[in-house]
């Protein structure tokens, strides 16, 4: 897969094949997309920073899955209000509500952990092919 593909496929993805917006959502103007496409050829660093959701790999070689798999999380636990006399009371907070907050928590640093991986394995290709340019 070539470097306009990629974009491409970025493009429809996250911007329902929309330059401007998927510009916008790079932090750049609608021509630096144009031009990548035009001149088959991405900023991947920049790509990276505004959606780092994408596989790093596939970035720079068009090889695997567009996005990394992450685990679903569940929405935090909202406990309960009432009114009493005396204003607003949380009732409702229980072990085992802190318990689930804290695997959803464990989890989260699990996600993240195999980011800054993804990252740090991204830098270390970017380096080694950044003989060849982009």
């Amino acid at each position: 897969m070539n470097k306009k593909d990629i974009v491409e496929q970025l493009l429809k993805h996250f911007a329902y094949g929309n330059q401007s917006q998927f510009a916008r959502l790079l932090g750049c103007q609608q021509g630096v997309v144009a031009g990548w496409i035009r001149r088959n050829s991405i900023d991947p660093e920049r790509i990276k920073r505004a959606f780092p959701q994408v596989d790093g790999n596939w970035l720079l070689t068009g090889e695997g899955n567009m996005l990394l798999e992450y685990k679903d999380i569940t929405k935090a636990v909202l406990t309960t209000h009432r009114n009493t006399n005396n204003g607003t009371q949380i009732i409702g907070e229980s072990v085992e509500n802190r318990n689930t907050e804290t695997d959803m928590l464990k989890q989260r640093i699990a996600d993240l952990q195999a980011l800054l991986n993804e990252k740090e394995r991204l830098i270390k290709v970017l380096l080694s092919n950044n003989k060849g340019g982009f």
